[in-house]
């Protein structure tokens, strides 16, 4: 019961994931990465053990035509899993079980994947695939939580009798400095965030998201120029009004 976006940016030289589910924890249970910067989700009835099997591969840059054979040799419940992939270039690979919960499968585009299972239908890709193209121009993790709240509001998880589900966790992942005309930019600086139980964990995602992505612009201070860097306390006064953040200081 999950929906999952992973995509390029070749701009900003970056690649990342956004993923939603109503199961828990779903970042420390499905994302993988390589050390070139490879991404990897397996999902579905999820299995960890295979996850690590294709960043391995990805790792030792073995023939991809030769993954699914080694998948279907480790898993004899290959057709409950699904599997996406993309490569630090750019490069895109699904694979959909049939035994996954319905709706269920994946959709392969220039520059993305979208893909899902116990989903109200495959108008939750569509609607995800749209928000992603609509939003060419944003740094990658804006357009990768837009495709989240896409997906959320054209009716997310579903099971065959029209119950839903709500999102309860959520990942969102870039991997890649970023850059704007070949120059390093904390606009579009990689991020790490996971929500691991939320009664809605998508808008506690776009919560983090909006809070956390101004901290680039102090952590490049603080490296780049150290005797010049304010006080954390003071910093974090200047740019967040109100609660936005618990206080430092105790």
């Amino acid at each position: 019961m999950t929906f999952t976006i992973m995509a390029h940016d070749p701009d900003a030289d970056q690649v990342g994931i956004g993923i939603a589910t109503a199961s828990l924890a779903v970042g420390g249970l499905c994302l993988f990465t390589t050390l070139a910067g490879d991404i990897v989700t397996s999902q579905a009835f999820a299995r960890p053990e295979l996850g690590l099997l294709v960043a391995r591969h990805l790792s030792e840059e073995l023939d991809m035509g030769a993954l699914e054979a080694a998948l279907t040799e480790a898993d004899p419940h290959i057709g409950h899993r699904q599997i996406g992939i993309i490569h630090r270039d750019g490069s895109l690979h699904a694979f959909s079980g049939p035994n996954c919960r319905p709706w269920s499968g994946h959709h392969l585009a220039e520059g993305h994947l979208v893909m899902g299972n116990f989903l109200a239908g495959e108008h939750i890709l569509d609607a995800m695939a749209e928000a992603f193209r609509m939003s060419d121009g944003e740094p990658l993790a804006e357009r990768l939580l837009q495709a989240l709240e896409a997906g959320r509001d054209a009716g997310g998880q579903a099971d065959g009798e029209g119950r839903r589900y709500t999102e309860r966790s959520a990942a969102l992942k870039v991997i890649g400095a970023g850059q704007i005309a070949g120059i390093a930019d904390p606009a579009v600086a990689p991020i790490d965030l996971r929500v691991d139980m939320h009664e809605r964990t998508v808008d506690e995602m776009r919560r983090l998201y909006q809070t956390l992505r101004l901290l680039p612009d102090y952590n490049a201070l603080r490296s780049s120029q150290p005797e010049d860097t304010p006080a954390l306390a003071d910093w974090e006064a200047e740019h967040y009004s109100g609660d936005a953040l618990p206080n430092p200081l105790v």
